[in-house]
């Protein structure tokens, strides 16, 4: 489905990684002062112990041990003093602690990413060197920044506030670390770990899940440098007033519960619950939303099977959010549409699966810093017809980046078993969890290298059905269910809105785990096939190089890939955009058929030809030449394969005629040798033809033209050995063989005596009475 691809837009998303972090860097360094000044905009994050992530090169996302030098757990903002102890108001610093020591190395760069009221920047550190830059022009000018603390557990990045401006109360920011290493697993992966990171959050019911009755709510404290001393929640009151202590767990709230009578509230809708620790300075929040509806505890909501999908069904999205991540937002355009093309039969390891083959294709243009970050993508999957199961994906993405190049990437994915997306029947409630083999193939082209890289290994997904709702898209508004579909640890996850009425979705959304939104791809327009799909498998003209008013044949090969016959569909084939001719189509599902078109250009030039279904389309430019014009000189040079061709059918017919040449002296040489003086009729028998008493050639009733044949007469090749004039071959054994029936009867003495006289006589076929002359 379409919900797999929203990570085109998150891939997109990271781009700045790899135009800014490895861009703009020196050995500009100064000591910053260790005292600091409590300011009203001070701002103090924990991210919690050991959550670095690994980022292999299909996407997944795994917990990484061993990385304590990028792993972030504390990260501050303040204002430092100067030296004569008073509070600087030039200046703010950034100051990152890690789980292990700030390491100079070529691989591991520190990020500081600061949103301002002006404008966003990005303070990078890298192998000792530091520099800033602004992110809505990371190829412009740069400025300094001062760091301290390589070595120690802390990083001080401090920057002068004329470079970045003042906020109002806080900055909002965030911090990275990063590590790539090429050497490990043999394979090249990326390390990345980030702050904030939450601290306390909800563990169930799941964010935007269906709840009844009386509920349990639960969660966790993850381990961090802070100690939680007490835990409170309360219920859509935003965090003003009425708190309430979860339940008491003597002082231990590494795991915390309370209890929730959901009867209590209005039903049907939903309600946002709050949550929130306290370690003695600061309070740590997390906030999930869930739907009470108290009918879904004896009659849950379902989709009981499969809603009907059939071939030619198609759907279009755009882009409705601007994606972001990691602080980073992008204003994007893109559109997408998703085609199901045919229905077929696909192996995988020996097993046989009934598919859905849908094709997707896509554009866009997203813009980071002002500059335009072009893509395009082709693809398909493959889907199962009983279960909407995933069998296999295939995406081709090229993505450009001025400054930096074209980066192409193709990416093939088979599950095994099939990815379980939907689990029918569909219940609002329902988990299911798939732990699939994943085969993982990925090509990839960025400035004329290439590479390719082939990965295998086990992946579990958990899936739940949330809820329903009415979701308003720019087609309209639609009954949909929402499916949550999360790769087990990772930090990100998708909401699918299936609507039952398209057997399709018509919203997909991705969040990181703070529930924030990421991206948003929306239905903008449908149409649903009638289970026919002619599909245009291919086209070939001849001639191949057609001339002006003569007629080219046009062959279509076209394949009926749906699952119902066609009767009467149309294929039109269009020139330079102008309905031309049209065929009706009988065709029944699976065939395929051959459908000639004729066609008499009027003049040279260049045409665009087109053929079209209702399904499908192929269209290409064609060269008409004049009537005397089948190419130039230069038109064979500039193509080598039709020189190559030319010159050996030159030599072919070369060595041919050599060959008859030399078969036909020798075949002369053996006859002189055999009869030596050759008479009247040996001559005629190697090609010296007699001529008749008028001069004229003499010839066979079985040499004239037959009828309806246009022209003179068949002109029969003269063989050596074998006359069609003259004399026979059996004349010389005293036979003679009638040219019309082909009977043979002896040669009277007289006769053979006259004719060693040369005399001319004439003879009658005692079996057809045909006259022969002889002498």
């Amino acid at each position: 489905m379409i919900k797999k691809d929203i990570r085109i837009v998150i891939i997109i998303s990271m781009l700045f990684f790899i135009i800014s972090p490895n861009i703009y860097f020196n050995d500009s360094s100064a000591d910053a002062s260790e005292t600091r000044a409590d300011v009203s905009y001070d701002k103090f994050m924990i991210d919690p112990f050991d959550d670095v992530k690994k980022i292999g090169a299909n996407d997944i996302l795994t917990s990484a041990e061993g990385f304590e030098n990028i792993d972030l757990i504390k990260a501050v903002s303040y204002q430092p003093l100067n030296e004569f102890g008073l509070v600087s108001q030039l200046e703010v610093t950034f100051e990152l602690t890690v789980n292990g020591i700030i390491t100079d190395h070529k691989d591991i760069i520190y990020i500081v990413l600061i949103s301002s009221d002006d404008d966003d920047y990005i303070i990078t550190y890298n192998n000792g060197n530091s520099e800033g830059i602004s992110s809505d022009n990371p190829f412009g000018p740069s400025f300094n920044v001062d760091s301290e603390g390589a070595g120690t557990d802390t990083l001080n990045l401090t920057v002068n506030l004329v470079n970045i401006g003042p906020p109002h109360d806080y900055f909002d920011w965030t911090a990275l670390g990063m590590m790539t290493d090429s050497s490990m697993d043999g394979g090249d992966y990326q390390y990345m770990d980030k702050a904030p990171d939450k601290i306390i959050k909800f563990t169930e019911p799941t964010h935007l899940g269906t709840v009844h009755s009386t509920v349990t709510v639960e969660g966790l404290v993850e381990p961090s440098i802070v100690t939680i001393q007490s835990v409170e929640y309360q219920i859509d009151t935003k965090f003003d007033g009425n708190w309430n202590d979860v339940d008491d767990n003597n002082g231990d709230y590494s795991e915390w519960s309370f209890s929730w009578d959901t009867t209590a509230v209005q039903d049907e809708v939903p309600h946002d619950i709050n949550v929130r620790g306290y370690d003695g300075e600061r309070y740590y929040e997390d906030t999930i939303t869930l739907y009470v509806v108290q009918a879904n505890k004896d009659n849950p909501e379902q989709i009981k099977s499969v809603p009907e999908i059939n071939a030619g069904d198609t759907f279009e999205f755009s882009s409705t959010h601007d994606p972001s991540y990691m602080g980073i937002k992008l204003e994007m355009i893109t559109d997408l549409t998703e085609t199901v093309v045919s229905a077929e039969t696909y192996n995988v390891g020996g097993t046989s699966y009934e598919v859905w083959r849908r094709e997707l294709t896509g554009d866009g243009v997203a813009t980071y810093a002002n500059i335009p970050i072009d893509f395009t993508m082709d693809g398909y999957s493959l889907t199962t017809r009983d279960e909407l199961n995933v069998v296999k994906e295939m995406e081709e993405m090229m993505i450009t980046v001025p400054l930096v190049g074209t980066i192409e990437a193709a990416t093939t994915i088979t599950y095994t078993p099939p990815l379980n997306s939907f689990d029918f029947p569909l219940v609002i409630g329902e988990r299911w969890n798939t732990i699939n083999d994943i085969s993982t193939f990925t090509e990839m082209r960025y400035s004329g290298d290439y590479a390719n890289d082939t990965s295998e290994g086990e992946v579990e997904y958990l899936f739940e059905a949330l809820h329903t709702e009415t979701t308003v898209v720019p087609k309209g508004e639609f009954d949909t269910f929402v499916i949550r579909s999360q790769q087990k640890d990772s930090d990100m996850y998708e909401l699918s809105y299936f609507s039952p009425e398209l057997g399709n979705i018509v919203r997909a959304e991705g969040y990181d785990n703070n529930n924030e939104l990421l991206q948003r791809i929306d239905l903008t327009d449908y149409s649903l096939g009638t289970g026919i799909f002619l599909e245009i498998i291919d086209v070939t003209i001849e001639p191949a190089k057609p001339k002006a008013k003569e007629k080219a044949k046009i062959t279509v090969n076209v394949k009926n890939t749906g699952t119902v016959n066609a009767a009467a569909s149309p294929l039109t084939l269009n020139v330079n955009g102008e309905k031309k001719y049209e065929m009706l189509v009988d065709l029944p599902s699976q065939q395929s058929t051959q459908v000639i078109f004729y066609w008499e250009p009027e003049k040279e030039g260049e045409y665009d030809l087109e053929i079209i279904s209702p399904d499908d389309s192929w269209d290409d430019e064609i060269r008409v030449y004049e009537a005397d014009e089948t190419g130039t000189i230069s038109d064979l040079v500039s193509n080598p394969t039709s020189l190559i061709l030319i010159l050996l059918i030159i030599i072919l017919i070369f060595i041919i005629i050599v060959k008859i040449f030399m078969k036909r002296k020798k075949k002369m040489e053996t006859v002189t040798e055999q009869q030596g003086e050759l008479s009247a009729f040996d001559k005629m028998k190697v090609g010296q033809v007699q001529l008749g008493p008028k001069g004229e050639v003499p010839i066979s009733p079985s040499m004239q033209p037959s009828a309806g044949e246009v022209g003179g007469p068949r002109i029969i090749s003269v063989k050596t050995g074998l006359s069609q004039v003259g004399a026979a071959p059996g004349d010389r054994a005293g036979l003679i063989s009638c040219p019309t029936c082909a009977h043979k009867f002896k040669i009277p003495d007289r006769v053979a005596s006259a004719m060693g006289k040369k005399q001319q006589l004439q003879l009658s076929c005692p079996k057809c009475k045909t006259k022969i002359n002889r002498g």
